[in-house]
């Protein structure tokens, strides 16, 4: 790499990366075939061992994507350190204690965990938590006002392993992590992706109606993007999925009508702005493209995941729905005849991540969340300007992996499509749709 050719913050980002010392063992520019189109340019980034874990090369691997090679380095590297500081436990401010001992701690299942059904199943994994358990605590801030409060550890880190059974409260995930060149930054990146793993859940797991995205008269990237796709056989379709919240979250759908590739791929986006909502879901489906196209044809899916139970890996999701006989899941979608003008949505950012991170907290809550965060930043990172943040929200569906890992304790899975007008009441557990998820 031509060190030359990017600008100078990169320049400096890339003393992480060495084989020999790194914390990142290499960064590889994305090779891609005229498929795909370019812009966007994609990096990958491989973290060395670290922590003395042995960890397996897929929990090590971070991709990044953007307009530019500096974009992409950037966002690339950023994902490998915000996995790196978010494995880094500090144990000099883990708490060892039961919640009523800590009274302002979040209780779990603020966190949505899962339901009485569930918990009865027989061998079901994780520990239904009481309020005497005593349980692994770190610390958090609660926004706006900066109060300390407690959060399970568990929860937090993303590499915390449960020694003791009451620790065991849910598959780790890393929702809500984020990373950035300050903390209203970080913190509002976090906030988007809970944002948006929420809206995503709530519309695919009700099935609902959610408009189409007439987007003709969107920025060039978004048109670039869609035109290159459809040269080469790949119909793309945007869905508004936002919710009661007023946050965009949007939902771009890859529709092979060639028969020689995955049939359905989605990406996601949220922010205040509608036109990056947008642009971030079409660039996350020109990210997962083609490395699903690749395992399409490795590894058939229709032979391996015959049954929604077959369902158990996060590459198992999206791989899913890539064959052809199963678009019908996304019909709902597809064939509801609803689109909106992306010139009708209202832009709600102001332009800035502070005043965006204000308006978004507002928002949540008033949908009655609590909205946390811990600043995971370790002193070798910092020192590159990155800071790194878990980010909880209370209340919000958080994403899952596994067929019938679906974590069902929370109310908004079940009362958002009433409020929202699509159900006459609220809905229970039976009404859910039993399709997997088709988010990597």
């Amino acid at each position: 790499m031509n060190t030359n050719d990017v600008e100078p913050d990169v320049r400096r980002l890339l003393e992480l990366v060495s084989p020999k010392v790194g914390v990142i063992r290499s960064l590889t520019k994305v090779a891609r075939g005229v498929e795909e189109p370019n812009p966007p340019v994609m990096y990958q980034a491989v973290l060395s061992h670290f922590d003395y874990r042995m960890a397996p090369q897929v929990e090590r691997s971070a991709a990044g994507k953007g307009r530019t090679d500096s974009e992409a380095i950037r966002a690339a590297l950023g994902e490998a350190v915000e996995h790196y500081c978010a494995s880094h436990i500090n144990k000099e401010t883990t708490k060892l204690a039961s919640r009523e001992e800590l009274p302002d701690a979040v209780a779990p299942p603020e966190c949505v965990l899962y339901s009485d059904a569930q918990y009865a199943r027989q061998k079901f994994p994780y520990h239904r938590w009481q309020p005497q358990d005593a349980l692994t605590w770190t610390p958090m801030l609660e926004l706006p006002t900066q109060r300390e409060v407690f959060a399970p550890a568990q929860l937090v880190y993303l590499n915390f392993t449960a020694q003791r059974e009451e620790d065991f409260l849910t598959a780790i995930t890393s929702n809500g992590l984020a990373a950035g060149p300050n903390l209203e930054f970080a913190i509002l990146n976090g906030l988007y992706e809970s944002v948006e793993r929420d809206g995503f859940l709530i519309t695919w797991m009700n099935k609902l109606p959610a408009p189409g995205v007439d987007f003709s008269g969107a920025n060039g990237l978004a048109q670039s993007i869609k035109a290159h796709y459809v040269q080469h056989g790949t119909e793309i379709r945007v869905f508004n999925v936002s919710t009661d919240i007023p946050i965009y979250v949007m939902m771009a759908v890859a529709l092979d009508k060639t028969g020689e590739g995955p049939a359905v791929l989605v990406g996601l986006g949220c922010h205040l702005d509608p036109q990056v909502a947008l642009t971030k879901s079409l660039l996350e489906v020109c990210q997962v493209h083609p490395g699903e196209v690749s395992r399409y044809r490795e590894q058939p899916p229709a032979q391996r995941l015959r049954s929604y139970e077959d369902v158990r890996t996060l590459e198992d999701h999206s791989a899913f729905l890539t064959v052809p006989e199963r678009i019908g899941e996304c019909s709902f979608l597809l064939d509801n005849g609803r689109v909106q003008p992306i010139e009708e949505l209202p832009n709600r950012s102001q332009g800035s991540a502070a005043a965006d991170l204000q308006t978004c907290v507002d928002a949540l809550m008033r949908a009655g969340c609590r909205v946390l965060y811990a600043d995971l930043t370790t002193p070798d990172m910092a020192d590159y300007g990155f800071r790194v943040v878990r980010t909880i929200v209370t209340g919000l569906q958080p994403i899952h992996f596994g067929y019938g890992e679906e974590r069902l304790g929370g109310r908004r899975l079940f009362e958002v499509p009433h409020i929202m007008g699509h159900a006459a009441g609220v809905r229970g557990e039976s009404d859910l749709n039993p399709c997997p998820h088709p988010l990597a």
